[in-house]
Parts: C-alpha cells; structure tokens; sequence
C-alpha cells in the first residue's frame, strides 16, 4: 500500500529499507517496476543477513533497483553482517549485488528528540545514499534522473573495494562527492 500511495503521489525517490526472503511476491515486484517506469529512483537496503554470500533478501535481489550493502567503519570492509552477493533475480538468475556500498557500522546520528543513537545496518547505508541522491536532484546538478542514469553516475564515481569477490563487489563504496560532482 505505502509503494502505491508513493507512485500516486508522483515522489522522485523511494528508499525501502525493508527485506524479507519472499523472492517471488508478484505483487510487490509489479508495484516497483510500475514505479521505475514512472521514473521513481528506488535505492533498497541489501540485508544483514551477513557474512555469507547469496544473503541478499527482497527487493534487493531486483535488478531494476539500487541495493545498497554496509560498510564497516574501516570503511574498505563490508559490515560483518551486511548481506552479500551473489542475488538471486527470478528464482534462477544470479546477479552481482549489492549495486554499491556505503557506512553501516556505528553511524551516529538524533532521534526527533534530538538524543544521540548510534546505529548500524544496511537500513542505515541506503538513507545516506537515498539523502545524496535526493541532495543531488534537489539541486538541479544533472536535469533529468532516472534510475538507469543514477545507477550509472553511482558505477561511474564508487571507490574500489579490494577482497571482494565479483558477485558481492558491486561497483565499490559509496562516493558522493563524485556521484555529484
């Protein structure tokens, strides 16, 4: 219902830092590509379900979407229990996932009430992304975006992981102030 009332709402970004193991919910899957086709950016969290590689959960075994997985803070190392590729895309295709990493472990930051928590997650991972993605539109740097093109400037501007392995690398760590320019 959230996906649907998000498209009827016309918003540019939707950030779903949700999993589960269900690969197959045909509904929610038409709910996304719906959204892709209307030009809705969608960066899903890759799981914690860590360390072992094929642990990417639902949506982030989607091709379509940015899977965003979490970084240690040694930063050059995945979160112990970030998920990992390879994903699993229609019950029989595997695919190199998480699309990109970003800070996962002890991220501090303020709850509404303005005290500090310190948290940890690739839920974490994918609003840092989601936020410079939606800094970066706000801005007006590139004029028109879509997910394609998004993922692109992600690909084109991530730092290198060493030690990962082609199925989980992605295209390395998160990288916004080359994403941004």
């Amino acid at each position: 219902a959230a996906i649907a009332k998000a498209i009827a709402d016309k918003v540019n970004i939707m950030n779903m830092s949700f999993g589960g193991i269900n690969f197959n919910d045909q509904s929610t899957i038409a709910l996304i590509k719906e959204a892709i086709t209307k030009g809705i950016i969608i960066t899903v969290s890759a799981g914690n379900e860590g360390p072992s590689n094929g642990s990417v959960v639902f949506p982030g075994n989607l091709a379509e979407v940015i899977t965003v997985g979490s970084a240690s803070k040694n930063v050059f190392e995945v979160y112990k229990y970030s998920s990992r590729g390879p994903a699993i895309y229609n019950r029989n295709t595997l695919i190199p996932k998480p699309n990109t990493w970003c800070i996962g472990e002890d991220v501090v930051g303020f709850t509404t009430e303005g005290r500090k928590v310190i948290k940890n997650g690739s839920s974490i991972s994918t609003g840092i992304v989601s936020a410079f993605i939606a800094l970066g539109m706000s801005l007006g740097i590139k004029e028109e975006w879509n997910i394609a093109k998004v993922m692109r400037m992600i690909y084109d501007s991530n730092i290198e992981m060493v030690g990962l392995n082609g199925w989980e690398k992605g295209s390395g760590l998160f990288n916004p102030e080359g994403m941004l320019g």
